[in-house]
């Protein structure tokens, strides 16, 4: 028998008798803040100089865009590659960092600055004019922007709306609160292609986060302190453990979510996969600092954010990466041999 077969053998021995194979998160200070990471171990984020790509050790600089007004900044990048930024610049608020060293930058919407978010597999954008309270998707086609309006049926009053995710299949997620009072707040959900929207939850309260939405369909958000799940539009919704959480700021394809949490007193980055919770902490900070997730990819062994001090400001990027006692990644949806 192979050695990868014996070691097989033995890992899926140990997950049939109901043992657990013990994983440990180790902490890199990548140089740069992480925004996002995709499947490929592709990480984006900024530094001093500006946005830069990070891949098996090596940080490349992204380059600014001639015509383009500065700052650029990183903010996600999709598994095939594509990396999306935002700039200083009202009249091309976004950019593409394509490879091949190809820089694309996006037009403007009718109204308002757009602040690009999330990027999907085939280049569509969802991002918010925060200044005009509009929230936007944006078509690497003849469509260009389509402004995501709130659903029919609210209260009385003006409304800020926000788009916060993006799916492959063009879906997009966010939220409609009400100003100036935040008095009534929603979590929408505006389909594709045709981008009418659907109330996934009338009851958003304080603290709260932006929702995040998967391939399958299936949200998430957090709504005073409490993580929700919807698996499916028009679905149940159920909470998500652990509970009494201080923010809910990546979750990954697989269901990994990931944010930061106080228990007795002291603050920590956390992540949990069915149920399973395990706290992110940088070792050697001093005390009161702690990690903000930003991302993780589908497998789950890798999250990436910043190192916060106990006042919120930025202290640097931390990369966690899992591992575990034996020659295995233990992927959240399966076991890979390294």
């Amino acid at each position: 028998m192979r050695t990868a077969t014996k070691w097989m053998t033995l890992l899926l021995a140990l997950a049939t008798a109901g043992c657990t194979l013990t994983p440990r998160w180790t902490a890199i200070d990548p140089a740069f803040v992480p925004t996002a990471i995709n499947d490929a171990g592709v990480i984006v984020g900024n530094n001093a100089g500006g946005p830069v790509s990070y891949q098996n050790g090596t940080v490349t600089a992204l380059p600014p865009i001639s015509g383009v007004k500065s700052p650029f900044t990183a903010v996600d990048v999709a598994n095939n590659g594509p990396i999306l930024g935002s700039t200083g610049d009202p009249n091309f608020p976004g950019v593409f960092w394509l490879s091949g060293n190809i820089q694309i930058p996006m037009g403007a919407p009718l109204v308002g600055f757009f602040v690009p978010k999330a990027v999907n597999n085939h280049l569509a954008v969802a991002g918010s004019a925060f200044d005009a309270g509009k929230a936007y998707k944006w078509r690497p086609d003849a469509s260009g922007y389509t402004e995501l309006h709130p659903p029919a049926g609210l209260p009385s009053g003006s409304f800020t709306t926000t788009a916060t995710d993006i799916n492959d299949a063009g879906a997009v997620v966010g939220t409609v609160i009400q100003t100036p009072t935040g008095a009534s707040a929603f979590v929408v959900y505006w389909n594709a292609p045709d981008s009418s929207p659907t109330i996934l939850s009338n009851n958003l309260d304080g603290p709260y986060s932006n929702p995040h939405i998967l391939n399958s369909g299936a949200v998430y958000y957090m709504s005073g302190g409490s993580m929700i799940r919807i698996p499916v539009v028009g679905g149940t919704a159920y909470f998500v453990q652990p509970p009494h959480v201080d923010s809910l700021d990546a979750v990954s394809q697989a269901g990994r979510v990931a944010g930061t949490i106080t228990v007795g007193g002291v603050k920590h980055g956390f992540t949990s996969y069915q149920g399973n919770v395990a706290y992110l902490d940088i070792p050697n900070a001093p005390a009161g600092d702690y990690f903000r997730p930003a991302g993780i990819n589908t497998c789950g062994n890798v999250i990436v954010g910043t190192h916060l001090d106990s006042n919120g400001g930025v202290v640097g990027g931390v990369i966690f990466r899992k591992s575990s006692s034996v020659l295995a990644i233990q992927c959240d949806q399966q076991l890979v041999m390294q």
